[in-house]
């Protein structure tokens, strides 16, 4: 993954797939270091313009299956949180704005009933990264113990052991499934 930017929060932006290319990437998916991911569309290449929409990978699969337009998934509704950024040349850092995808103009938008057209060996693969991901959990097995000791009013201490098993943790997407078990020891 190619570094981007750095948003003005202190989060650094990756490229993840570049969706259409023509000179420079026009339409790509970019994630920041915790895995939360951004539609980008560039509106003006000179002056480094460019529209990000929080994205999931439901809505990306839709994009590439034709499901959904490129504008709808950019505005994803009524009042969907929207960043728009330039580049600005004198500081020589991009700069954010906070709107929502009403706010948006036509013409920073992909033409109205337009579909991701070609999809690129990279964007197939990636495609086939999300179908997987979404049907496959992953399973992690761990346990945590944490052990302290307390003082008694006699002055002696007694050892105190918390236990608290995790036995398995199911992610599908993000979505966290538990199984809890806890003990407690008193020495």
């Amino acid at each position: 993954m190619n570094k981007w930017i750095c948003l003005k929060n202190k989060e650094q932006l990756y490229i993840d797939i570049v969706l259409v290319h023509f000179d420079v990437p026009l339409l790509f998916i970019c994630k920041d270091e915790i895995g939360k991911k951004y539609l980008v569309e560039c509106i003006d290449e000179e002056k480094e313009m460019y529209i990000l929409s929080p994205i999931d990978d439901d809505t990306i699969l839709n994009l590439i299956n034709k499901e959904i337009t490129m504008r709808d998934s950019i505005k994803q509704g009524k009042n969907h949180r929207v960043i728009k950024v330039e580049y600005n040349f004198k500081s020589k850092s991009f700069e954010e704005k906070d709107i929502t995808s009403d706010e948006l103009h036509n013409d920073e938008l992909p033409d109205e009933g337009a579909y991701l057209e070609y999809l690129s060996s990279d964007v197939r693969d990636y495609k086939k990264r999300l179908k997987r991901k979404k049907i496959m959990p992953i399973k992690y097995q761990y346990e945590i113990v944490l052990k302290s000791p307390f003082l008694k009013k006699n002055n002696n201490y007694d050892a105190f052991s918390y236990q608290n098993r995790l036995k398995t943790k199911t992610i599908f997407d993000n979505v966290f499934s538990l199984e809890r078990s806890e003990s407690f020891d008193f020495a």
